[in-house]
């Protein structure tokens, strides 16, 4: 079993960090003339947004959510001297998609359960997995010491996103966590996802451009 997943969140925080701290000195040029053309404007793109109730389903549950194992605002890194990560703590669930978000006014009224069942593959001591720190990503190398397998229902809550909007989140039970090889290390990758039920209702905004 070999699977590589990355994790773009510390690297694009860098990046952003880098660039709001960064200005750049114009180029160097012609002096510009009244002959040269001005430069054309650029349209702006409008939004639509459509106030939506929704039955969920087992049928359309995936119209509306999609399956995060490290979604960019539901991580915690933690940081050594150097700025590299040591240890990085993760929940994988399904996460409402961007294109949606709740209605303020009626996030008391949204809920949503699911029946679901998966494994969870646990690597003691980071056995049989290969971490690197700097990428942030992981290779599985050999089989789990121990594997969890989950049968039961998942209640929904709302939280804040990266954008400041209102959205939804159905959070698995387990977590994926590695760190620098010390003795309580340990890693979980959630595999074999089924869903067996969904019910519930949800407002929300449809953000259309």
């Amino acid at each position: 079993m070999k699977k590589l997943i990355a994790l773009a969140l510390i690297l694009a925080s860098v990046f952003a960090l880098c660039a709001c701290g960064s200005s750049f000195p114009a180029l160097s040029g012609a002096a510009k003339t009244d002959a040269d053309p001005e430069p054309a404007e650029t349209p702006s793109a409008t939004a639509t947004l459509n106030y939506v109730t929704v039955d969920i389903t087992k049928d359309n549950f995936y119209d509306y959510f999609e399956f995060a194992e490290f979604p960019p605002y539901d991580i915690a890194v933690t940081k050594g001297p150097d700025g590299l990560a040591e240890k990085v703590y993760a929940m994988s669930g399904f996460y409402l998609k961007d294109k949606y978000s709740i209605q303020v006014i009626r996030e008391n009224n949204c809920s949503v359960r699911i029946g679901v069942k998966f494994d969870t593959l646990c690597f003691d001591q980071n056995r049989n997995i290969t971490i690197d720190m700097n990428s942030l990503t992981y290779e599985v190398t050999g089989d789990p010491s121990n594997v969890y397998s989950y049968d039961g229902t998942i209640e929904g809550t709302t939280f804040i996103d990266e954008n400041s909007q209102l959205s939804y989140m159905l959070r698995l039970p387990t977590r994926f966590t590695y760190g620098t090889g010390l003795a309580d290390d340990f890693s979980f990758i959630t595999d074999n996802i089924e869903i067996v039920s969904v019910t519930g209702k949800l407002y929300l905004i449809e953000t259309e451009y």
